[in-house]
């Protein structure tokens, strides 16, 4: 069991290959690869998937994403994980380990993850990429009063009240841009 990347041209040549098309999982679908191969930030050398197989059949793989950002007035480029899957078969076998380091192998701390699921929060701590993080459960609320349109769409019975709503709307709106001051 090895580890095969797939650049830009190692991409296009495995979609089009005949390979490609009799593999039972495939890693990458048709569009997303063409999506990847187009991709402006993408440059010839990056490697945009890792594969494992075994004897031609799909163990698991980890995409990547090249893009850019600024910070503090400087483009960096950076490396969106994309997509991680490994098979049934060979989950917790260390196969995820094995094509993240592959990807920090490459790119060094450029990579950027978002939305950490909790099934990879083990791996990403044994690699040495991010320290423990701390659950916060309970119930998360979003204030927002500026949604007078639903309401009124919903209930168009009540547009009686709409003048006197919306002068509550905006009142409550303007107090919390003042809290948001402080």
């Amino acid at each position: 069991m090895e580890i095969t990347n797939y650049n830009k041209k190692r991409l296009q040549e495995l979609i089009d290959s005949p390979f490609y098309a009799q593999l039972d999982y495939v890693p990458i679908s048709y569009l997303r690869a063409a999506s990847q191969i187009a991709n402006p930030y993408a440059d010839e050398n990056d490697i945009l998937l890792w594969v494992i197989y075994t004897d031609k059949q799909l163990v698991g793989y980890l995409g990547a994403l090249p893009d850019r950002f600024k910070l503090n007035q400087k483009e960096l480029k950076i490396y969106r994980l994309s997509c991680l899957w490994i098979a049934p078969g060979y989950r917790g076998k260390d196969i995820k380990d094995k094509l993240l380091q592959a990807a920090i192998d490459f790119y060094g701390y450029s990579i950027a993850i978002t939305n950490v699921l909790y099934f990879l929060e083990r791996p990403y701590q044994r690699l040495g990429i991010f320290q423990a993080t701390q659950n916060n459960f309970g119930k998360s609320f979003y204030i927002n009063p500026q949604f007078s349109d639903l309401i009124f769409a919903k209930y168009p019975k009540i547009k009686a009240i709409k003048p006197l709503y919306d002068t509550l709307e905006s009142t409550l709106t303007k107090l919390l841009k003042i809290r948001k001051l402080f």
